[in-house]
């Protein structure tokens, strides 16, 4: 398998790859890349050929003496060879967490496996629906009972400084990490129409809001919140649930519901499984050492 580096991803050969069923996460989408540039962080392609027809290709971002592969490469074929990955090792410290376990010489693991929640979005709505779990479905039917007590408003240019602030507070009351607002900013300067502002109001004041980053095929939930209002009436339920029927409307293949951590966080794992979301284990994150003959970034 041949392997070479290129400067910017081709269109084309991600069409192909959405069109056959590939796994599309952010990071390793072009929108991605765009962003990383803008934030200061080079970024380029590694494009695999077999017999002279691409294989696989993986997003790289790096600074100062640190390359890093998150969520890729993309692969063509289903069961790729896992050794490939060290074409992409350079003279910087390389780290690389793949979207499918692998294991290889050269793959050092660093850190354990985490799971993902990918929901996938079936072209009708009712086998959308029927794939809820019933404690979901309920509360669902409730929070759509109660819809006329909340206003759901859905914005690409709306000022999502709100819930930026609300997501902060609950971020340090819960101890957990996240990209910061001035990514998702960045990225609906890159791609306005790729950025989603889901609210929930009731008489005018934010109850729950979510925000949604499209990369076709897929969509990521990347950030939200809900106050108490909010999980009184469920109202994140009916904004996650009317995320999927838009994303599903135009098209969207899957929609990432992100990391599922039970011992974390065991109510947000069981309201992201509560979709039916298909719960996939990631490769670890691995520690990628470079071959003899080092391949030049």
């Amino acid at each position: 398998m041949d392997f070479c580096w290129q400067d910017n991803a081709d269109p084309d050969m991600l069409v192909a790859f959405a069109a056959a069923g590939v796994p599309m996460p952010m990071q390793q989408h072009p929108i991605y890349g765009a962003v990383l540039r803008r934030l200061g962080r080079e970024v380029r392609y590694g494009l695999w050929r077999a017999a002279g027809a691409p294989a696989g290709l993986a997003q790289v971002a790096r600074r100062p003496g640190l390359a890093l592969l998150s969520r890729g490469p993309l692969w063509l074929d289903p069961e790729p060879p896992a050794p490939s990955l060290r074409d992409i090792a350079g003279s910087a410290l390389t780290i690389a967490t793949p979207e499918h376990p692998v294991a290889g010489r050269g793959l050092i693991p660093i850190v354990a496996p985490r799971s993902q929640a990918i929901w996938h979005l079936p072209g009708d709505a009712a086998l959308l629906r029927a794939g809820l779990r019933a404690n979901w479905r309920n509360k669902l039917l409730r929070a759509e009972r109660m819809a006329g007590a909340i206003t759901v408003r859905v914005s690409a240019k709306a000022d999502a400084g709100w819930l930026y602030a609300a997501e902060a507070a609950q971020r340090l009351a819960r101890r957990y990490h996240a990209l910061p607002p001035g990514f998702a900013e960045v990225w609906r300067a890159v791609a306005p129409g790729s950025f989603l502002l889901y609210e929930a109001r009731r008489d005018g004041q934010p109850v729950a809001g979510m925000l949604i980053l499209k990369h076709w095929p897929w969509a990521s939930y990347h950030l939200s919140w809900s106050g108490a209002q909010g999980r009184q009436l469920n109202a994140q339920r009916l904004l996650l649930w009317r995320a999927a029927r838009d994303l599903q409307d135009d098209g969207f293949a899957a929609f990432d519901l992100g990391d599922v951590n039970s011992g974390a966080a065991p109510g947000l794992a069981d309201f992201k499984a509560g979709t039916g979301a298909e719960i996939r284990a990631l490769g670890p994150t691995l520690l990628v050492l470079p071959r003899l003959t080092r391949r030049r970034w």
